[in-house]
């Protein structure tokens, strides 16, 4: 009779390969882990730039529409109610970290938005602007704060109104 040797992996083989495939996974874990979260973050960044300058290109473009400066109705920090060359009446306010324009809301996520007013010479009005300052508002600055768990996102740009 012909005996057939057979070889095959013992126990303790076994043992230390499947030892050094749980060792190469919880590394190579690691690194997907880090992969993920990286993208969550950029693709989170991408959807609120793109909200944020959305919102931001809509103000600059209204704002630039304000015929003269008799048109600026009120002038303040989180703020800003305006007609347009269009006898339209625009309300930008923050209320509660959400931006609204005429009581709709721009974006979804929470934000912080500042106006500032600075006169012909540069110089910073101080908010609430009064009825006879609001006549000196040269050039507005909008700075948008998004936010949203650990990461944010800020925007700030200064807008010259065409008839300002």
């Amino acid at each position: 009779m012909i005996r057939i040797n057979y070889r095959a992996f013992s126990l303790i083989e076994l043992v230390i390969i499947m030892a050094t495939v749980g060792i190469i996974v919880a590394v190579a874990t690691g690194y997907i882990r880090e992969v993920i979260d990286l993208w969550n973050f950029l693709s989170f960044r991408n959807e609120i730039g793109v909200q944020a300058r959305f919102a931001l290109l809509r103000m600059i473009r209204e704002i630039r529409q304000i015929q003269n400066r008799s048109n600026i109705f009120i002038a303040e920090n989180q703020r800003l109610v305006f007609n347009t060359s269009y006898i339209e009446t625009i309300n930008y306010t923050n209320q509660n970290f959400q931006l609204f324009r005429n009581n709709q809301s721009l974006l979804s996520v929470p934000a912080l938005v500042i106006f500032r007013y600075y006169n012909q010479t540069n110089v910073l009005l101080t908010a609430p602007v009064d009825a006879t300052n609001r006549t000196q508002i040269r050039r507005i600055e909008i700075m948008i704060n998004l936010s949203y768990g650990n990461q944010d996102y800020n925007l700030r740009t200064q807008v010259f109104g065409r008839n300002l």
